[in-house]
C-alpha cells in the first residue's frame, strides 16, 4: 500500500481505473453467465415439457390397456436426444408399465420390468425440478384429455448445461484478462 502512495498521481489514477474496469467487467460477465444459465434451464424445461407431452399423448392408449411393449417403443424414441438419461411410465396407481435407460440395453421383451439403478418417480407434486445434476420432468398421461391414467417421468442429465457454463466462464475470463 505504501508503494502505491509513492507513485505519481497519474499512475495511481491509471491503476484505479484499471481495477474499476476489471471489477466492472467481472460483475458484468458474472451477470451474463448467470442469465445465460437461467435462460438455458428455462428453455430446456420448455423443450422437454413439449417432448414429454408428445410421448404422453402417444402412450395414452397403451397405458389404458397396460401395453408395456407399445409404451416401451414410445420411450425408445427418446434415445434421439443424447441428454435424456432415463424415462418411465406408470399407471394411475404408480405401478411401473415400462422403463427406458440410455445406459442399459434392456430387451423390449422385458419392457415392464424395472431397470437397476434407474429412478422412476411417480405421484409426485412437481412438474419439473432440478436436483442432483438432473432435470426431472413429470407429465400426466390423460385418457380423452380429461382422465389421468398414468404418468411419464423423464430424467435429463445436466452435463450439457455444465459444459456450456464452463466454456462461457473460460471465454469471459479470457476477455476480462485481455481487456
Amino acid at each position: 500500500m505504501k508503494r502505491l502512495k509513492d507513485l505519481p498521481i497519474k499512475q495511481q489514477l491509471i491503476i484505479m481505473i484499471c481495477l474499476i474496469s476489471m471489477v466492472s467487467l467481472f460483475i458484468a460477465s458474472s451477470a451474463f453467465i448467470a442469465y445465460d444459465r437461467y435462460a438455458f434451464k428455462k428453455n430446456m424445461v420448455h423443450e422437454l415439457t413439449i417432448l414429454s407431452r408428445i410421448i404422453a399423448g402417444r402412450s395414452s392408449a397403451a397405458v389404458a390397456y397396460s401395453d408395456a411393449y407399445q409404451v416401451r417403443q414410445n420411450l425408445d424414441s427418446l434415445g434421439a436426444n443424447n441428454t435424456i438419461y432415463s424415462a418411465c411410465v406408470t399407471n394411475e396407481l404408480g405401478e411401473l408399465i415400462a422403463m427406458w435407460s440410455r445406459d442399459v440395453a434392456q430387451p423390449i421383451e422385458k419392457a415392464g420390468e424395472p431397470i437397476a439403478n434407474v429412478t422412476c418417480l411417480a405421484r409426485q407434486s412437481f412438474i419439473s425440478r432440478f436436483t442432483d445434476g438432473y432435470l426431472d420432468i413429470l407429465q400426466p398421461i390423460l385418457w380423452e384429455e380429461t382422465q389421468r391414467i398414468g404418468e411419464l417421468h423423464i430424467r435429463v442429465e445436466l452435463s450439457e448445461l455444465n459444459k456450456r457454463f464452463k466454456v462461457f466462464s473460460v471465454v469471459l475470463f479470457m476477455i476480462v484478462l485481455l481487456v
